[in-house]
């Protein structure tokens, strides 16, 4: 088949959707399918078999664009849209497929072409306005909007591809009939290897951790991860073991040095370090040092793409217990507290004072993932999605 996937978004940048995004390239790539992707025009080249890569235009001022729905982003979705337009005026395909808003974008164009659309619905918008604590984004008219919008657009899909549960819940709403295929994401990086124990023991020594329990937390720094509910649960950890060291890794500049002030405020700068982005290759390093892995999330039902890359890497994980976890984590394969910080810092103490548990879930979690998450599974559903539309 030849496929226009819509994604609006820096491609490729190593965070969520655009992650997710790769994958579903190489999935495509893997089935046979030739694909011209649109994106912004910022991200890292990406060379895969079958791929095109068509940037929207680039815009000489604009050299990055954040996570969530900004003015930013609605500017850069007009050339989105505009480069689309020209790919279909030119090209005939057999299915528009549409990422989180390019569905909308190809719900409109496909109005005028008798072309599939699939919307990979990687979250639901109305939901992310309305967490996103933005008086403007997040009011009422724009959620209502978007609302409309997203029910629009799963009415006019051929199938829809949501990204966890609460999603399928979502569409099922709308429309119970319609199509659809969940397509969970699945870990963003290899697992650690034997060969990487040079590299492993140069992190540690950059990092001056030797002997010392590590507690990692990996991703952004954006209000609904609950940094600060983590960085509140420190100072009880550390009571209990004060030779216990917090790493986060992730955040813009901006958001370390305030957190970096925090830490300060907080009386445990010697048991933190924030170190910003770092390479997304070096997260198994990471990991494999790491004795417990923490995602402290406050708000949300999509379930994180690192839950994934967690639980593969055998660590023992402490989650809060919301949708955004549940609908993968369980008290079999983790550890789920209470969003507050003095229940997540139990849970915490709880792996560093009994380390066997934490042993006994990561097996589990790790069982999980082979078992249910692999790039095989995803690739087969990708396929079964799209022999809908043939059918």
């Amino acid at each position: 088949m030849k496929i226009l996937l819509i994604a609006p978004q820096p491609f490729l940048e190593k965070r969520g959707t655009p992650l997710a995004v790769l994958q579903l390239l190489k999935a495509f790539s893997e089935l046979g399918h030739q694909v011209d992707l649109v994106s912004y025009h910022l991200g890292e080249d990406v060379d895969l078999p079958g791929m095109r890569h068509c940037r929207a235009l680039r815009i000489p001022f604009i050299n990055s664009v954040a996570k969530g729905m900004s003015a930013t982003k609605l500017f850069l979705d007009i050339f989105i849209f505009l480069r689309a337009l020209g790919l279909l005026l030119s090209n005939r395909y057999d299915s528009v497929h549409g990422v989180e808003e390019g569905a909308i974008m190809g719900g409109v164009l496909t109005l005028f072409w008798r072309t599939p659309l699939v919307y990979d619905m990687d979250s639901s918008i109305p939901e992310q306005l309305e967490e996103s604590g933005n008086r403007l984004w997040g009011g009422s008219v724009m959620v209502g909007v978007a609302t409309l919008l997203e029910r629009w657009t799963i009415n006019r899909a051929a199938v829809v591809l949501p990204v966890c549960s609460s999603l399928a819940e979502r569409v099922r709403r709308v429309s119970p009939a319609k199509p659809l295929q969940l397509l969970e994401d699945i870990p963003n990086v290899e697992e650690f290897a034997a060969g990487q124990l040079k590299e492993l023991e140069r992190l540690r020594q950059e990092l001056g951790l030797f002997g010392r329990k590590i507690v990692l937390y990996t991703g952004t720094f954006e209000g609904y991860q609950g940094i600060d509910l983590l960085l509140d649960a420190i100072p009880m950890v550390v009571k209990s073991f004060p030779d216990t060291v917090f790493v986060l890794v992730g955040g813009e500049p901006a958001q370390v040095e305030e957190k970096k002030a925090v830490v300060v405020s907080l009386g445990v700068a010697a048991n933190v370090m924030i170190l910003g982005k770092r390479p997304l290759e070096e997260m198994p390093l990471f990991m494999e040092m790491a004795d417990i892995l923490v995602s402290p999330r406050n708000k949300g039902t999509n379930t994180p793409m690192k839950i994934y890359t967690y639980l593969q890497s055998g660590r023992p994980v402490v989650a809060t217990r919301l949708p955004t976890h549940t609908q993968v984590l369980t008290d079999e394969n983790s550890v789920l507290v209470e969003p507050v910080a003095k229940e997540f810092a139990n849970g915490v103490v709880r792996l560093l004072a009994e380390p066997e548990i934490g042993l006994s879930l990561g097996k589990a979690g790790a069982q999980l993932v082979k078992d249910n998450y692999s790039f095989d599974g995803f690739r087969n559903k990708v396929e079964g999605a799209y022999r809908q539309i043939q059918s």
